[in-house]
């Protein structure tokens, strides 16, 4: 009888002869990581570093003098594997700065000012009604609030 996931992770390893359980993300969304790389012989690749890639975010730096990023909301979790945090982690090792526009703001969102965010704006005030307001029509909340951001920075030297 099984007795925990561990206890599967042992059979699947002994079903399959792989190791499933040292890797990073295997466990992640219920164990599918593992089931993947057991059963299908996947590879797990961050799914930040994958979007980068695929829009050439490095290359888009060049030459850049700010990037905005965003979330619907920036708390302590945004660190771990969000694509905001590997957006700021790649603007920054450029130099480039960013800002960010969320949704709302959470316990932790400190950690995403250390990873490097200047500033950050949210598009919903403190009501739900506010709330409510934001979540059906984004977009132009969006857009103001990225504009706040801009227009409450201080101008970049040799800026265009």
């Amino acid at each position: 009888m099984l007795h925990s996931v561990q206890d599967l992770a042992v059979v699947v390893e002994a079903f399959v002869g792989r190791d499933v359980r040292s890797v990073p993300g295997a466990g992640a969304a219920g164990g599918l990581g593992a089931g993947l790389i057991a059963f299908l012989d996947a590879r797990l690749v961050s799914g930040s570093a994958l979007v980068l890639d695929a829009v050439g975010f490095d290359k888009r730096l060049v030459g850049a003098d700010v990037v905005i990023t965003g979330e619907g909301r920036i708390d302590g979790q945004s660190i771990y594997g969000k694509l905001t945090h590997a957006v700021t982690v790649a603007a920054r090792r450029r130099g480039v700065p960013v800002l960010a526009v969320a949704g709302m703001i959470g316990p932790g969102h400190e950690a995403m000012r250390d990873a490097g965010i200047e500033a950050i704006e949210t598009l919903a005030g403190a009501s739900d009604a506010e709330r409510q307001v934001a979540m059906r029509d984004p977009l132009p909340r969006i857009e103001d609030a990225a504009e706040r951001l801009v227009r409450g920075r201080a101008p970049v030297r040799g800026s265009r």
